[in-house]
């Protein structure tokens, strides 16, 4: 039940111009117009009432004023000069009560947020689970041999690392810095080559780290990578700008991995957290193992769902939700994970990517990221330049108003806000979208459809972001500022140097 974004976001643009011009222009206009007649009306009755009360003069009176008549005709003629000014004059029209005004104003901006609230952006999308195939059964077994291949290149890079630091002398007290380093190397070369499973990362992620591999700084080949950009561009894009209502070319990759869960070994399950970016992707890879699947949490309702999807059947749902992934209780579950920003404009070069502002500033779950990102961003430079980089006069290195401490703690708590209405105001939604006889005709028509978009819109070697098109791995692991403007290379990104990273040369 996903509706036509763009005729919904236009009913909604004319729902605010004719809101704006009812609370703002006519209902003003028409107050004071009710105002001024009812004075009017009160006016002349005011004045018939007074003619009523005026009796005739008796004769004897008409002639005593007829004495007087010469004596006080002056006065008399200032009188009725006065008199006729006053009646002739024309009356001012009432202004409305400035509370009158607030409430008007008020009851207008109110109509147009609930307008905008009410949008299937807010109200549908910012909570729900969204199911849907994305891989054939041969697919899934490929990525999954790729992802061994390159756990066998990392196992094989680890023992040559840890052969040629054997060969060097023993490390002992008081050597260098760089020595220091060098221990701290190798000890990770023997946990990758040594601790099962071997050649998998098991400390890439701080908070909740899991037994992955990254499809980018992990040696996963060109051609692997070339074939998941060709399913990702088909089947994945169309579906994120479906869902959302999104431009395929806001779409940025920030992490994609390979996870492993085992049952005897490694890492069976995986705690309650959160995810970064703005959407969260992750597609099933194999059914041969028991036990398993993701839960997701309903904050407010203190309730959870559990979600086992078919495998090469991927879920998406926006990287606030709440969730966990089940302890596998036999065999080895493997997932193939992402973590996508939804960028209006590109944090490398600051062109925009054509989103639309109903899926980003008017929407509660981009907000929600957003803020986020800006308090992290800030927070992570306070930590790297010391407590004192808030205050440039005390010596701080950052002179950027995001750094300020009243900044940091704004965006985290509109952030907290904004999360608590999400969770109350949106709908908690599990939503499969292709049922599963139709599912190798869905493919089919996705691939042909990219077929004809490619004559259109070919894929270019650019280093940039390709226009028009999600860019899947030459953008990742960034950290975005509450502007949007880049704010931080991961350390990943960073060794392997900037054009290498664009060009997947690693």
């Amino acid at each position: 039940h996903l509706p036509n974004y763009d005729q919904e976001r236009n009913m909604i643009i004319v729902q605010i111009i004719f809101t704006a011009i009812v609370f703002f222009l006519i209902a003003p206009y028409a107050l004071s117009r009710t105002m001024y007649t009812v004075s009017d009306a009160n006016r002349a009755a005011h004045k018939s009432k007074g003619n009523k009360n005026v009796e005739s003069p008796a004769v004897g009176a008409k002639k005593k004023q007829g004495k007087r008549r010469k004596a006080g005709g002056a006065k008399k003629n200032v009188k009725t000069s006065d008199t006729e000014s006053s009646a002739n004059a024309e009356p001012l029209q009432p202004a409305l009560p400035m509370l009158v005004i607030n409430s008007l104003n008020v009851c207008g901006i109110f109509l147009m947020v609930l307008l905008v609230m009410r949008s299937t952006n807010n109200r549908i999308i910012s909570r729900s689970i969204f199911e849907a195939p994305i891989f054939t059964p041969e697919e899934c077994q490929r990525i999954i041999n790729m992802s061994l291949e390159a756990a066998a290149r990392n196992v094989e890079e680890a023992e040559n690392l840890i052969a040629k630091y054997e060969a060097n002398a023993v490390l002992s007290k008081g050597q260098s810095a760089q020595d220091e380093e060098g221990e701290e190397a190798r000890e990770k070369a023997e946990k990758m080559a040594k601790q099962e499973p071997l050649g998998w990362r098991k400390d890439r992620h701080k908070s909740y780290p899991t037994t992955d591999l990254n499809v980018v700084t992990d040696p996963f080949t060109r051609e692997d990578r070339d074939f998941l950009r060709e399913r990702f561009d088909a089947r994945l894009a169309p579906l994120i700008e479906r869902i959302f209502g999104i431009a395929r070319g806001a779409i940025r990759a920030n992490d994609m991995f390979v996870v492993r869960y085992d049952a005897e070994k490694g890492q069976p399950n995986l705690r309650k957290h959160t995810d970064s970016g703005h959407v969260s992707f992750n597609i099933l890879l194999n059914d041969e193992f028991e036990g398993g699947g993701t839960r997701f949490h309903n904050r407010r309702l203190r309730a959870a769902l559990d979600v086992h999807p078919q495998k090469g059947q991927v879920l998406i749902n926006p990287s606030s939700v709440s969730h966990e992934g089940l302890a596998v209780t036999s065999g080895t579950r493997y997932i193939l994970v992402g973590f996508t920003s939804v960028d209006e404009k590109d944090p490398l070069t600051a062109q925009p990517t054509g989103l639309s502002a109903f899926a980003s500033w008017f929407s509660l779950q981009w907000l929600q990221v957003r803020f986020n990102e800006g308090y992290v961003a800030s927070h992570t430079r306070r930590e790297e330049n010391g407590v004192g980089a808030e205050y440039p006069s005390m010596g701080g290195a950052s002179h950027k108003w995001t750094d300020n401490k009243y900044a940091r703690s704004l965006f985290r708590d509109i952030h907290n806000y904004l999360s608590i209405l999400a969770d109350f105001w949106a709908h908690h939604l599990q939503i499969s979208l292709v049922s599963e006889e139709n599912a190798n005709a869905y493919l089919h028509a996705l691939d042909e459809a990219e077929k004809e978009r490619s004559k259109i819109l070919p894929h270019t070697s650019s280093l940039e972001r390709p226009q028009g098109r999600s860019w899947w791995f030459g953008g990742q692991q960034i950290d975005v500022d509450v502007d949007g403007t880049l704010a931080n290379l991961w350390k990943t990104r960073a060794d392997a140097g900037e054009e290498s990273f664009r060009q997947e040369n690693l």
